[in-house]
């Protein structure tokens, strides 16, 4: 018999014949099984490469999906910097116009004040 080692003994070939019959139900059972096993697990590699494949496509879609939204936000950063930039350089002229006005009446006070303060004392021995 393959797989055997020794000298050939009738009595003892009978035997393991007899008992090899016994059993090939068991060991067609067994290679079936084996069979099913192989296939389930080819089967189970080949979902498994392709959920790797699907989930290397995916996290390449989210990393394009956010580098275009990063890009966008960017941009809108940008526009939103220089909107506050042109506001605060339009309220910076309009309170340095308002300052001017504030300094130009501070001004004329001071003028009022000294004229009348010359006035009192030149008037009023």
């Amino acid at each position: 018999h393959e797989g055997c080692s020794g000298k050939f003994d009738v009595n003892a070939d009978v035997a393991n014949h007899h008992i090899q019959e016994e059993f090939d139900p068991e060991v067609e059972h067994l290679s079936v099984l084996n069979e099913e096993f192989e296939h389930a697990i080819n089967d189970t590699n080949s979902v498994k490469d392709r959920l790797e494949e699907r989930s290397d496509t995916v996290q390449g879609e989210i990393n394009d999906r956010f580098e275009a939204m990063k890009a966008r936000l960017e941009q809108r950063r940008d526009e939103l910097i220089n909107q506050t930039k042109e506001i605060c350089r339009l309220k910076t002229e309009a309170l340095d116009r308002h300052l001017g006005m504030l300094k130009d009446k501070n001004n004329t006070i001071k003028e009022s004040l000294d004229f009348i303060r010359d006035f009192r004392c030149n008037t009023i021995p």
